[in-house]
């Protein structure tokens, strides 16, 4: 969630009615705002799509996270690393091939996810991205077959989780001199 506030930072706080916010890395984990506001469940968080079950034995962590990637490509690969996965991706045609597979399945699933949500703002964060255009339009076309079409964006920010933090906190400072004042 920290993630999502900071990436929003140049978005006014209701520009979007529901966005949905993807961090897909060595895991993949969403957050969901409403209003400009962190949606939370009844165990303080929702949008946990990491977990989703993916056929009848994984979940899209599994499936399509950097390590299921790493996993997969195991045997193709100079070294089983972040890295090693990127360099295979730019000199083995059989890992890029995967790797666009892969991100075929990820966008079907978060298509369907902010389908179900009703999301107005999709953005794609985490080192997947690094695997560059190809891999996002990959995702992104998953998309176009969907009966309703988010607006989507890449995360801009360096360290959204402190952007988050900073901002949350800062929301939170304005709150209690408002409250201090009218008291």
């Amino acid at each position: 969630t920290l993630m999502a506030m900071g990436e929003i930072s140049d978005v006014r706080k209701n520009d979007y009615r529901m966005l949905l916010f993807v961090y897909a890395g060595f895991g993949i984990s969403t957050s969901i705002l409403y209003n400009g506001e962190p949606l939370l469940a009844s165990r303080g968080y929702a949008g946990e799509i990491g977990g989703n079950r993916m056929g009848y034995k994984n979940t899209l962590s599994r499936t399509c996270s950097l390590r299921a990637l790493i996993e997969e490509c195991k045997g193709l690969l100079e070294e089983e690393s972040f890295e090693g996965l990127l360099d295979g991706y730019v000199k083995n045609d059989e890992v890029k091939q995967k790797v666009l597979q892969n991100a075929r399945i990820f966008g079907t699933a978060i298509a369907d996810f902010s389908v179900c949500l009703g999301a107005d703002k999709v953005i794609l964060s985490g080192e997947i991205l690094e695997f560059g255009k190809e891999y996002v339009e990959k995702v992104e076309n998953e998309f176009a077959v969907s009966m309703y079409k988010p607006e989507i964006s890449l995360g801009k920010t360096t360290n959204p989780f402190v952007e988050g933090a900073l901002k949350l906190a800062r929301w939170a400072h304005i709150e209690r001199t408002i409250e201090k004042k009218s008291s």
